[in-house]
């Protein structure tokens, strides 16, 4: 098990509040449960990731009214919506780049052999993606200025 390899206090994370860090919804908790019916396994970091995508193209073509490419890209641009992770916006690049919460755990080794996070602490998009119009090595630079963290 992968879990007796990890040693007790690592921070574990990712781009995006996936697996375990994701937040309790109706959504995510069908998917998971849906997922491990399927595949006998909880879902992984790239499967959240592709269920997000595939909703924000649903999304996108129910905005727009047709399933065409430019049609899509279109509605695409600035939407909001949710994934099994929670939601996602088109915020930055002038509404064509995604940015969403995040977390960060600290994992411990169970009495049963099984990975735990504990400790998770949450950041909000615009706490953790520079503001529209920035540049992120300016942004960091700039220490932050402009994060929005509470």
């Amino acid at each position: 098990s992968l879990a007796r390899q990890i040693p007790n206090g690592t921070v574990i994370g990712a781009r995006g509040p996936h697996g375990d860090l994701a937040p309790e919804s109706a959504l995510n908790n069908w998917f998971r449960k849906a997922y491990e019916a399927r595949f006998g396994t909880l879902p992984t970091y790239p499967s959240y990731k592709m269920a997000q995508a595939l909703l924000g193209v649903k999304t996108a073509a129910d905005k727009a009214g047709a399933a065409t490419q430019d049609a899509i890209i279109g509605a695409l641009k600035g939407l909001s919506w949710e994934g099994p992770s929670g939601e996602v916006s088109m915020a930055l690049a002038n509404g064509h780049q995604a940015i969403q919460d995040t977390a960060y755990g600290t994992f411990k080794l169970t009495d049963d052999g099984k990975g735990s996070l504990v400790d998770v602490v949450r950041f909000k998009a615009t706490c953790v993606n520079p503001p529209a119009g920035s540049k992120s090595i300016d942004w960091i630079n700039g220490g932050f200025d402009g994060a929005d963290c509470n």
